[in-house]
């Protein structure tokens, strides 16, 4: 064989060899959420879903809407290569569930957990996301040492439950506040409430009906004005929240029963006959006390003597 061949027969086999030595063009590592269009980038932009209220995790892709009725996100992992590894976290109220748990239609709102791990298919990893919590948590995604977080946040649900807490007395004429606190179903504080959500009736000797305040964001409640009759004896107030939708109005199995109905039993209190009364109290004790002090005082020697009130 000829020099000439040789080297070109050297040149093939080189170029051949290289040809297979170039690995497959790797993935770039992404993660592709659907579902919701916040950027979720910061707790103040986290990606809304509406907590799983009637305890069904559903999703559906609604973008742009800011006050979801979907109860779930889908999240799509790009990995860096056809079958990389993918580890999942989550925080606070976010729970995870994945695509194959989705699928089988086996989650409600207790079944999700705070980490999964699996492996890629063609380069690709999908898993849902719903949260029962108004805090905004954070799902961290991590492949072949590339890692992203997003945080996420549950959007309350209609309310489920409430606490009112009452003063111990009414008094005439002195406006007195109850404090109202309203509950999703997942205990997420209900901010939005209208005064007309709100139905108070009063009984006895409680005298005003007054509407509920805004919410009050330094107390984190809402007030309801009541005061008392002009006479004495007990009053009751019925306080109950409305407007809800039917399928919380009457309750979910899962999560317990509705608490939307507050009965308090408060005494009305004449404070100026109790004035009257206690200041002659003190009148006949000064009066006492004065006695006994003119009696000690003869006793003893003039600078022990006591003044008299």
């Amino acid at each position: 064989m000829s020099k000439k061949l040789i080297a070109v027969a050297s040149a093939a086999a080189l170029a051949l060899a290289a040809l297979v030595a170039v690995p497959a063009q790797a993935s770039a590592f992404a993660v592709t959420w659907t579902g919701n269009g916040q950027a979720g980038s910061t707790a103040a932009t986290a990606k809304l879903v509406s907590v799983p209220f009637a305890d069904t995790i559903e999703y559906a892709n609604s973008p742009t809407s800011a006050t979801p009725t979907v109860t779930a996100l889908r999240a799509v992992v790009t990995t860096t290569s056809a079958t990389g590894g993918v580890t999942v976290t989550a925080t606070g109220g976010v729970k995870l569930v994945s695509s194959t748990a989705y699928d089988a239609g086996e989650e409600d709102s207790t079944t999700g957990v705070s980490s999964l791990s699996g492996t890629a298919v063609g380069s690709s990893y999908t898993f849902y996301v719903y949260s029962t919590s108004s805090t905004a948590g954070t799902v961290t995604v991590v492949n072949d040492g590339n890692s992203t977080t997003s945080y996420i946040q549950g959007v309350a649900g209609p309310a489920y439950t409430m606490t009112a807490t009452a003063p111990s007395a009414l008094a005439p004429g002195v406006k007195s506040v109850i404090s109202v606190k309203v509950f999703d179903a997942f205990g997420n504080p209900m901010k939005t409430l209208a005064a007309g959500n709100f139905n108070v009736t009063y009984l006895g000797n409680a005298a005003q009906n007054a509407t509920a305040t805004a919410y009050r964001t330094a107390t984190a409640d809402y007030a309801i004005n009541a005061q008392g009759g002009t006479t004495g004896g007990g009053s009751a107030i019925t306080i109950t929240v409305e407007g809800l939708a039917a399928v919380v109005s009457a309750g979910v199995t899962a999560l317990g029963d509705t608490d939307l109905t507050k009965f308090i039993s408060i005494n009305n209190v004449d404070l100026s006959t109790q004035v009257t009364a206690l200041t002659a109290q003190v009148t006949a004790l000064t009066a006492d006390f004065n006695a006994l002090a003119k009696k000690y005082n003869v006793l003893v020697k003039k600078k022990k003597r006591v003044a008299l009130k």
